[in-house]
């Protein structure tokens, strides 16, 4: 049968059993060379300031297939996070503006199976969620104080694909605006020109 056909149809009925099943048959589409595609994007860069804002933000993701996060921490605790939803489209956030209602919220959007997400270090964004007891973090930091919190449709880690290029490449080699650099040859944009 024709994946592509399939999974969408069971999008749009909602059966997630089988969105799932086909999603994994999908391959994924070829790389736009981004250093071209940059020059004709238009960028769109917000910070949301209120709960209401990100709330807005967190609903918007349904409406989408794909969504790339990335969270900050400061002293190894959440300090702020972004979405992105394509090229040149970006929204930020401060942990400080997260309350009970949007925490739940964007918990759903990176829980939810039907959207997929890239993510830059995984394995840090997860411990940076759940902060587990033996962690460095006190617990009460944690975005789920359950500590049982399970990423779902993850199809890819930048951090880790950077290194499994080079698997000999140093951590600041790793960071965001280093990659974006080296591979894509984008000098980062410092914060107050966004």
């Amino acid at each position: 049968p024709d994946a592509a056909a399939c999974h969408a149809l069971f999008t749009k009925l909602e059966f997630k059993a089988l969105t799932a099943e086909f999603a994994k048959l999908l391959t994924t589409p070829a790389a736009v060379p981004l250093p071209a595609l940059a020059a004709e994007v238009t960028t769109s860069y917000q910070t949301l300031t209120t709960p209401a804002e990100l709330r807005r933000a967190f609903d918007s993701v349904y409406a989408r297939d794909h969504v790339a996060f990335h969270l900050e921490d400061v002293d190894g605790v959440f300090a702020r996070g972004s979405l992105s939803f394509g090229p040149g489209h970006g929204l930020c956030f401060e942990r400080a503006t997260l309350d009970a209602d949007t925490t739940a919220a964007f918990l759903d959007v990176l829980a939810n199976g039907l959207i997929n997400k890239s993510c830059y270090d995984v394995k840090r964004a997860l411990y940076l969620i759940n902060c587990p007891p033996h962690g460095t973090v006190p617990p009460d930091q944690a975005l789920d104080p359950t500590h049982a919190f399970q990423l779902e449709s993850l199809t890819d880690d930048v951090y880790l694909a950077a290194y499994l290029l080079d698997p000999g490449v140093k951590a600041e080699q790793l960071t965001l605006p280093a990659l974006a650099e080296t591979h894509l040859g984008l000098a980062p944009a410092a914060i107050a020109d966004l």
